[in-house]
């Protein structure tokens, strides 16, 4: 048995769906992504991982500071 997984959005606490984009330019390259069904933010793997590293070098910067 499957569990079901809710998610909301990070920017308006709205429902997030697991959906799929195509990129028809790569070759049709499909890509999982997390869609908010109220403002349409989208969470790709890519997208994730790059705003990880940007916490933490924004934390690694706090950090040298004091």
């Amino acid at each position: 048995m499957e569990r079901e997984v809710i998610m909301t959005c990070q920017r308006c606490h709205g429902l997030m769906v697991y959906d799929r984009v195509f990129d028809l330019e790569a070759e049709f390259l499909e890509l999982p992504i997390w869609r908010c069904v109220n403002c349409g933010e989208s969470l790709d793997p890519i997208l994730l991982r790059n705003r990880q590293s940007q916490d933490q070098h924004s934390k690694t910067l706090t950090a040298e500071v004091a």
